[in-house]
């Protein structure tokens, strides 16, 4: 059994949005070891290319919401990315000191050699970039390296939005399962190519029908983005096998560390 199917058997499991990005500031070593030192075995992660080839952590193209500085990550040159500071002010203590960007390579030797990584390469997986061939070969680089890295197909999950099949598709080709990221508004467009996708996701508070739609196709799915216990308990009474949760300290009795788990 692979890392990643035994850490979805054990449901339901909980997997840090942004490295827990409510709780500390977003993709930092602060929010990694935090996450992991709760006992989080999952961390989703983004990235873009800056314009020198590393891979940084960032769910925006643009560094302002997180630094206040606007620079456009793929045309700057990490020298000039890796002086910016993100700050808390979106987090549940926005006091905290700023924390530097942080690249992928970084993060993944932050990380507990078992450690998970939900993988976002957002130029393509929202589907947009599936055309563009300089962004599909950006992708490829980043999978080239994933590959280079012994034992780490075991510890990945691609992560795509509903459209994005092509990028899918592309991981799948390597061996890399997929999190298919769906929403209600669209469900009915995309539900009849969701059994592609290794693991399915719908917002925590989407209506029910769409919650029963998506549960009956036999995927475990993964209840997004859970911001406190009140939405992630929601999401479970709606069937999901996991959470997609910024606080994950609002968890701590799902995750291995606190040996006790929840049945539901």
């Amino acid at each position: 059994m692979t890392d990643i199917s035994e850490f979805i058997a054990r449901q339901p499991f909980v997997v840090a949005h942004r490295c827990g990005g409510g709780r500390w500031p977003e993709f930092s070593v602060r929010g990694v070891r935090g996450s992991v030192d709760l006992g989080v075995r999952a961390l989703e992660v983004s990235v873009y290319t800056a314009a020198t080839g590393e891979w940084v952590c960032s769910h925006d193209r643009s560094t302002v919401r997180a630094t206040g500085v606007d620079l456009d990550i793929p045309t700057t040159p990490w020298a000039e990315l890796r002086r910016l500071r993100s700050r808390a002010d979106h987090t549940s203590d926005p006091g905290q000191d700023p924390t530097p960007l942080l690249l992928l390579t970084d993060l993944i030797e932050a990380c507990p050699p078992n450690q998970l990584l939900f993988l976002d390469h957002k130029e393509t997986s929202g589907g947009r970039g599936e055309t563009d061939q300089e962004a599909v070969g950006r992708e490829q680089r980043l999978l080239d390296f994933l590959d280079s890295i012994p034992g780490l197909a075991e510890r990945v999950v691609w992560k795509v939005f509903a459209p994005a099949e092509e990028s899918r598709r592309r991981a799948a080709e390597r061996g890399y399962p997929s999190w298919g990221i769906h929403y209600s508004a669209t469900l009915d467009q995309h539900i009849r190519d969701a059994k592609r996708f290794d693991l399915l996701g719908l917002e925590w508070d989407a209506p029910e029908p769409a919650w029963r739609a998506i549960t009956a196709l036999g995927r475990p799915v993964i209840g997004h983005i859970v911001a406190s216990r009140q939405q992630g308990e929601v999401a479970l009474g709606r069937g999901a096998a996991g959470l997609m949760a910024s606080t994950p300290a609002d968890f701590a009795d799902l995750l291995p560390a606190s040996g006790r788990g929840v049945s539901r």
